[in-house]
């Protein structure tokens, strides 16, 4: 005695079922949600799912606020002050760096300038000594002479 195919693997009964009832079934769909009825109907629940809506959030708002705890508006402005203050802080930190940036370039001007100021003494040391050494060896010339 054999088993049906049907018994041997009941995904491909329920598949064949679902592709037998699927069409007629969408196009019963189709006539239901295109009439005035199915959009009246859909008016009519989402009326009172906005009046539940409100009303629970109402009572969870005056639950919170009993509790001494941040409601949701609370917290929302909160962030919205913590995004700002963030915004505020980032401002400063950019022109600190700008300052930052251009009293560096100061100081490398200054420290450039120290450093040519340092460059000319050291020439006039040199002449100086160019002068003292050209003095002594004209004194040692003349006495030699």
């Amino acid at each position: 005695m054999s088993v049906p195919d049907v018994y041997s693997d009941p995904f491909q009964y329920f598949k064949k079922i679902f592709e037998a009832t699927e069409e007629s079934w969408s196009k019963a769909m189709e006539k239901y949600v295109g009439t005035e009825a199915y959009a009246a109907q859909m008016g009519s629940y989402l009326d009172s799912y906005l009046f539940f809506n409100q009303l629970v959030q109402g009572n969870l708002t005056k639950y919170w606020e009993s509790l001494k705890l941040p409601t949701q508006n609370d917290v929302t402005r909160v962030a919205k002050q913590i995004i700002a203050v963030e915004s505020k802080m980032d401002d400063l930190a950019q022109k600190v760096d700008q300052i930052l940036d251009s009293q560096n370039q100061t100081r490398e001007e200054l420290g450039l300038q120290e450093k040519v100021a340092c460059l000319e003494e050291l020439v006039a040391e040199l002449r100086d000594k160019k002068k003292s050494t050209r003095k002594a060896g004209a004194k040692e010339t003349e006495e030699a002479e």
